[in-house]
């Protein structure tokens, strides 16, 4: 199964009221898109809320925040893929960050 994320970045930079350059914590920053990278890091703590809803997540989301041995974002979900074939809990766990991420983008 192939997970692919969308816009991640393409719209990161695509406005001049957010330069790149910006990294400022304030109102207008917040509306920035967040990278891949930044995705279940939360600094702006817009996604607690949701994530608390779905308790599936929980067990890996460090890993999604902070992927471990030099990985992406993407690299970590697609270990996570692979561990699934030998831990079935493992794909319940996926299937909910799918639910999250179909649930933030509706906000």
């Amino acid at each position: 199964m192939l997970m692919v994320i969308f816009g991640a970045g393409a719209s990161y930079d695509s406005s001049r009221a957010f330069p790149p350059t910006v990294t400022r914590p304030d109102e207008i920053e917040a509306w920035r898109p967040p990278l891949a990278s930044e995705l279940f890091r939360d600094s702006m703590n817009r996604f607690g809320d949701i994530v608390t809803r779905y308790r599936r997540i929980h067990p890996i989301l460090l890993r999604l925040r902070e992927p471990q041995n030099g990985r992406n974002l993407e690299e970590e979900l697609q270990s996570l893929q692979d561990e699934a074939t030998d831990y079935p809990e493992r794909k319940r766990q996926l299937l909910a960050v799918r639910s999250i991420s179909a649930t933030s983008s509706r906000r």
